[in-house]
């Protein structure tokens, strides 16, 4: 659009300069028409070189709005763009530490499970040699160690599990320890 204003300009001054030398050159004036003839030429060429002066400040003023508009959108942009990389950046380290967490939190869960069972083989563990205590001491309570007595333990404690018949080996153990 500037360059279009500019070039009509252009074409004005060098109609001006063509009708000028045509003027003076073809055609035999007087001096007082053609003197007034050049003043109107010149207040043209004044009012065209006026009219590139403001085209031009206007350009300036205008490029110079666009800088400080176009420098400012590029400041508020790069604000923006460095908020959006903490918050990305906050996020990274809350999955860091949220993956950190389940891992250690799988880890107690193992652990736990591990110790969990281990209890339960104890507990068993304990139930067995309180039963074989139990058949110590009711050995020792009779005062009788055959065959027949320990296999006769063996059916009631393990291959056919009397619950009468343990209570009675209780009392009679507690009787004999009493």
């Amino acid at each position: 659009m500037t360059t279009a204003m500019f070039e009509e300009i252009k074409e004005m001054m060098a109609s001006l300069n063509k009708k000028l030398d045509t003027i003076t050159s073809g055609y035999e004036k007087s001096g007082l028409v053609f003197q007034k003839e050049a003043e109107e030429q010149k207040i043209s060429i004044t009012r065209a070189e006026h009219q590139v002066c403001l085209l031009r400040d206007s350009i300036e003023d205008t490029m110079s709005f666009v800088k400080d508009e176009s420098s400012q959108f590029i400041m508020e942009t790069n604000k923006k763009v460095s908020a959006w990389e903490s918050s990305i950046d906050e996020v990274k380290q809350s999955l860091r530490k949220r993956r950190v967490l389940k891992i250690k939190i799988f880890v107690f869960q193992v652990l736990f499970a591990i110790a969990a069972s281990f209890c339960t083989y104890l507990i068993y563990e304990n139930k067995g040699l309180k039963e074989n205590g139990l058949k110590y001491n009711y050995l020792k309570a009779i005062n009788v160690e055959t065959p027949e007595v320990s296999a006769r333990l063996d059916t009631v404690f393990n291959i056919q599990r009397n619950e009468e018949e343990i209570e009675k080996i209780k009392r009679i153990v507690n009787d004999f320890n009493n």
